[in-house]
């Protein structure tokens, strides 16, 4: 999940790399609006509105939708996964991320 602005709390960008491995259902991402601008044209990418959630503001976020090569027979049923790797040093972040068979610098 990216934030189009960094949330109020804590300043972040996003959140939400993984799900520790855990499945994810496809239920809450596949009728959301699907995100238009710039290089989110390149995947299935999606557009959450803005919401408070147990008293915390969450920014208008972007998530990754689509089916799950990795899980063979249920494929549809549940969303991407994949895995990321970040090296902070101060203020500076740098890192790859993969999903299914794809790898990339983020």
């Amino acid at each position: 999940m990216l934030f189009d602005e960094p949330d109020e709390q804590f300043g972040l960008w996003g959140r939400c790399i993984g799900h520790g491995g855990m499945p994810e259902t496809r239920t809450r991402t596949r009728d959301l609006p699907r995100a238009t601008e710039g290089i989110y044209t390149r995947a299935n990418w999606r557009r959450v509105a803005a919401k408070i959630s147990d008293g915390i503001a969450i920014p208008r976020a972007t998530v990754l939708e689509g089916p799950n090569p990795f899980i063979p027979g249920e494929e549809d049923k549940f969303t991407p996964h994949g895995y990321a790797v970040l090296t902070l040093d101060g203020p500076k972040a740098d890192g790859t991320g993969s999903r299914s068979d794809r790898h990339r610098n983020l």
